[in-house]
Parts: C-alpha cells; sequence; structure tokens
C-alpha cells in the first residue's frame, strides 16, 4: 500500500512537470480561490465580529428594569423606575462580585442654549464602576471627547453633548445650558448645568439624539430621588448574560423587575447580522462553485491531451484504479501547492490590515456611521480563517476531478492508445 502511494507520488510529481501549463492553470486558479476565500473571511469575520463587539458595549450584556418600563420607555413612563437600586446591586455584587453594573435614568428633554432649544434624550450615569474604571457602555463616549473632558468620578456634576447638538445650539465649553422636562410628579421640572465636554463618536444616534449628565443631576430633573429607571450588567464572561436570569430569578421577582439579555435587547440587529453571514456563506460557495468549473475543464483538458499516455500506462498492467489514485495524487498535490500559496498571501493580506487597519474617509462613515465607530476597519486574523480556506482549496480539485475521471474509466485502452 505504502509503496503504491509513493509511486503515484512520484508519477504525480513528474506529470507536474511534464505538463507544465495545464499545472501551472490550476495551480493559478486555486491560488486565487484560496486567496480570494482567506481575504473574504478575514475582512467580514472582523467587521462582524468588531461590529457585534461595539453594539454589545454599547448595549451592555444585560439590563435590569422594573417590571413593564422596557415595554413603555418610549413614553418615559418614570412611575415604573427601580426603587431599591442600591440594594439590588449590592446584592448582584455580593452573589458575582466578578458582574461590573451601572445604574441610570434615561428620559427625552428640552435642551435650551441662550434663544435656542432642542429635543434631545438624555441618560444621567454613573459612568465609573466600584473598581474606578469607565463602565465599558462609556467608554465610546470617553475617547470620543474633541472639546474639555469625560466625568472625572461619577459624583464629578455637568453634561457632556455631541457636537451636532452643540452646533445647532450655538454653545461651546463651559456654557450653561437649561435642560427641562415633566417629572415623575406630573410637573416640569428644570436644572441648569454646565458643559464640561464636546464628543464626537461617528454614530449618528449618539451624537445627534443623546446627551449625558451625572446621575444625582438627572434624580433631580426627572424628580427620582434615590430611584433609576434601569440597571446595565457586563460579565466577567459573555454566556452569563444567558444564565443571569434563571440564577437570580429570587431577586427579579422580590423587586418585582425583568431582566434582558443583549440577545434581547439587540434581537433584530443579531438577525440581520444571521442573515448577512448566510449571504457571505451564499458568495463563498459562488466562488467555489465557479472556481470548481473552471479547475473541472482544465482538468479534462488535460486528460484528453494525455489520453495516449494514460493508454500506455494501461496496457502495461495498470488498472483504471491505478490510473485514477495517480490522477487523484497529482491533483492532490497541485491543489495542495495552490491552496498553500494562495492562503499564505491571503494570511499576510489579512495580517497587515489587521495590524495597520484599511482608512475609512468622512464620507463613507457618515454614509455607514452605524457600522463603523472609528477611522479604520479591522479585519479578523486567527487559525480558523487559514485552516478553512486551506481545506477547501484542496477538496476543490479532487471534486471537480470527478467528472473527467469518469470520462477517462469510461475509454477503453484501444480507444485511448488511437486517441487524437
Amino acid at each position: 500500500m505504502l509503496s503504491n502511494i509513493i509511486l503515484y507520488i512520484k508519477i504525480g510529481t513528474r506529470n507536474l512537470f511534464k505538463y507544465k501549463r495545464r499545472s501551472l492553470q490550476i495551480i493559478i486558479i486555486i491560488l486565487i480561490g484560496a486567496f480570494v476565500i482567506t481575504a473574504i473571511g478575514g475582512f467580514t469575520t472582523g467587521f462582524i465580529d468588531n461590529y457585534m463587539k461595539d453594539i454589545v458595549e454599547n448595549t451592555s450584556h444585560g439590563k435590569i428594569y422594573f417590571k413593564g418600563f422596557y415595554q413603555k420607555q418610549e413614553i418615559s413612563p418614570l412611575e415604573l423606575s427601580i426603587v431599591n437600586y442600591k440594594e439590588i446591586i449590592e446584592e448582584i455584587k455580593n452573589k458575582d462580585n466578578t458582574t461590573i453594573l451601572s445604574p441610570s435614568i434615561s428620559a427625552g428633554i428640552v435642551l435650551s442654549s441662550n434663544e435656542n432649544s432642542t429635543n434631545i434624550m438624555c441618560q444621567g450615569i454613573s459612568p465609573f464602576s466600584d473598581k474606578k474604571e469607565i463602565f465599558p457602555t462609556y467608554k465610546v463616549y470617553h475617547s470620543a471627547v474633541v472639546q474639555g473632558r469625560f466625568f472625572e468620578n461619577n459624583n464629578d456634576t455637568g453634561i457632556l453633548i455631541g457636537s451636532y447638538t452643540a452646533s445647532n445650539l450655538k454653545c461651546k465649553i463651559n456654557d450653561k445650558v437649561i435642560l427641562f422636562t415633566s417629572d415623575s410628579y406630573g410637573s416640569f421640572n428644570a436644572v441648569e448645568l454646565k458643559i464640561i465636554g464636546i464628543y464626537k463618536t461617528g454614530y449618528i444616534d449618539k451624537d445627534e439624539d443623546i446627551c449625558l449628565i451625572d446621575l444625582s443631576s438627572m434624580q433631580k430633573l426627572v424628580g427620582l430621588e434615590n430611584r433609576v429607571t434601569e440597571i446595565s450588567l457586563f460579565f466577567n464572561d459573555i454566556n452569563k448574560a444567558d444564565t443571569f436570569k434563571n440564577s437570580n430569578i429570587d431577586l427579579i421577582q422580590k423587586y418585582n423587575l425583568e431582566y434582558l439579555s443583549w440577545k434581547d435587547l439587540l434581537g433584530s440587529l443579531i438577525y440581520a447580522i444571521d442573515i448577512g453571514n448566510k449571504f457571505n456563506l451564499i458568495i463563498y460557495i459562488i466562488f467555489i462553485v465557479v472556481a470548481a468549473v473552471g479547475i473541472m475543464n482544465t482538468i479534462l483538458i488535460s486528460i484528453f491531451d494525455r489520453m495516449r499516455d494514460i493508454g500506455t500506462l494501461r496496457s502495461i498492467g495498470f488498472t483504471k484504479n491505478n490510473v485514477t489514485h495517480m490522477l487523484i495524487t497529482e491533483l492532490f498535490i497541485l491543489g495542495f501547492i495552490g491552496s498553500v500559496l494562495g492562503v499564505i498571501m491571503g494570511g499576510y493580506l489579512i495580517y497587515y490590515f489587521s495590524i495597520h487597519g484599511i482608512p475609512i474617509s468622512d464620507s463613507a462613515r457618515e454614509m455607514a456611521a452605524s457600522f463603523f465607530s472609528g477611522n479604520r476597519i479591522y479585519p479578523g486574523f486567527n487559525l480558523k480563517i487559514l485552516i478553512y480556506p486551506l481545506i477547501i482549496s484542496c477538496i476543490v480539485p479532487l471534486l471537480s476531478s470527478i467528472y473527467p475521471i469518469i470520462i477517462m474509466r469510461k475509454l477503453k485502452i484501444k480507444e485511448a492508445l488511437g486517441y487524437l
């Protein structure tokens, strides 16, 4: 058995050089296929991973609301607020001290500066965790401050607004603005805060529709002293987001709460990404089919070109199976060479851009601000991106050889020797 394999490898290697032109054609087709599959895999995987990371960080791993608030949050039902939020946070921390929690209040307000005003969603936040680190959801604002500063601690009073809002209100750092809204008691209330920072994240919804203030000022504004509308959670393992509800069911029922994981909060986006992955798979399949047809045609012509050689081998004692194994071995060698070269080239390209990134123009960011939070795209680079194209590109020429080999096996020795 081993001696036969060695013989097939020797003959297959000899045929590579004997039929240089056909061998080179097959190698180039496989190389291009492996290169494209590797590149597409790296770019799409990196894009989806980075996008998922961004939206999960912006949303958090999970959120706790008073029961019924989430369904009515568009009308800011302040009566459905969490009263004992400090006790709830303490109980969760006692059960798992690796969980990071941040209480907040969200409500629609009117933001005014001099004679200008705008309707905007205001978030009263505790930007720092008990470990004195910025809560992940607010890192995007911290890194995007273009004027002024971010909050220095959870007791730091002030407001952060987007550059778009600052432009509309014609205000600047250290200017004072009025926040006006209806509070939980059904009356109107207002607070005056100083602008401590102006940010530009690149996300339209954040830059145009959201402002941030300290939690205590927000509690005064909406009349929710010692209350919040939500508690955001981040776990040391994102999989805990799926098990948190069951493991804390007593706490949820005790305080009449509801818990939503990031999958619940981002259901439509996850569905869209899933469709994108399936669309990406379809592109893979189409490209593989096109490459397979090209390889099959080349193999078919190559077999017809060497038909008399095959007839000679058959006449000196080679069986149909021997010739088939010889051709399969030769195609595997060709596929391996093309795959390795293609994956190396594609892998180097992905590795380079995974470090340096691909610059995004300002116009592209404006057109797709929901997808790009930075000024560069970074492809993903990992072992999976290299192994899959290598395996696929080695298998494709073998699958492409099925029809040509069937044609070859149907020919008799006399027909093969007389083939022109």
